[in-house]
């Protein structure tokens, strides 16, 4: 008879089998996907960080120069503003800044104008808050005097647009005027607008005081209409060179 306790031992015993979990790559699953996708748009961030060229900003710096010589000023009938716009001019071109005029202008005052500059306590070349001691504003007080302005209104109650000049070239000349006797615009408009007109040649008067110009401006406007009309085939403001132009148009239509 058998011993049962020797037959269980007989017993041959299956081995265990070991489960592992394996993901499905052919078939990912919502979260393997929701992973895949942060990590191509982080890579990709990274990508475009490592790539991007990075961007200097460079201030172009002008060396000084002297390719323009700088006019001198010396008094007397000299035009102190025509002077100061030069100057400026030059230190532009010759990249001059602002903390160099005042070294540079000494160089290019001469006689009673170097003399004042010397005595003027000028330390620095444009200041309104310290006008005292503010080249530019020094400069036109002692150069732009009474006399000057004198001089400047002379001319302005004589300035007459010549045989040959076109409106702009006129224009030109009585804005120059106005911003030495007037460099705050002060005057009334109607005062600009009257002496525009009178210095006008003789067949623009009548048409531009005729249209009743409400500004400088448009006097200019009308003016230049009446020149284009006049120049036709030619050049602008050259019938005028021609002898006796003035009563050849008396027998025709002075434009409106």
């Amino acid at each position: 008879m058998s011993n049962p306790i020797n037959n269980r031992n007989k017993v041959k015993q299956k081995p265990v089998r070991k489960t592992t979990t394996t993901t499905n790559l052919t078939h990912p699953t919502p979260t393997d996907q929701l992973l895949n996708q942060l990590l191509l748009g982080f890579n990709q961030i990274l990508n475009n960080h490592n790539t991007t060229p990075t961007i200097t900003t460079t201030k172009n710096i002008c060396k000084e120069s002297r390719l323009v010589d700088f006019p001198e000023f010396k008094g007397g009938n000299q035009d102190p503003i025509d002077w100061l716009e030069a100057f400026d001019r030059a230190c532009k071109a010759n990249c001059v800044g602002m903390d160099r005029k005042m070294d540079v202008v000494a160089s290019y005052l001469k006689g009673t104008a170097f003399i004042w500059f010397n005595t003027s306590g000028a330390r620095e070349w444009k200041n309104s808050l310290n006008q005292g001691h503010s080249f530019k504003h020094l400069f036109e007080k002692q150069f732009c005097d009474p006399f000057k302005m004198s001089q400047w209104k002379h001319q302005l109650r004589n300035r007459k647009q010549w045989p040959g000049e076109t409106i702009d070239e006129y224009t030109s000349a009585m804005e120059e005027l106005w911003k030495r006797i007037d460099p705050r615009r002060r005057r009334t408009e109607l005062d600009r607008i009257s002496e525009y007109i009178e210095g006008l040649r003789a067949e623009f008067i009548v048409p531009v005081q005729s249209s009743m110009p409400q500004n400088v401006k448009e006097a200019i406007n009308k003016a230049k209409a009446i020149e284009m009309a006049f120049s036709m085939g030619m050049d602008l403001s050259a019938y005028s060179m021609l002898p006796g132009y003035l009563q050849s148009m008396n027998g025709g239509m002075v434009p409106a």
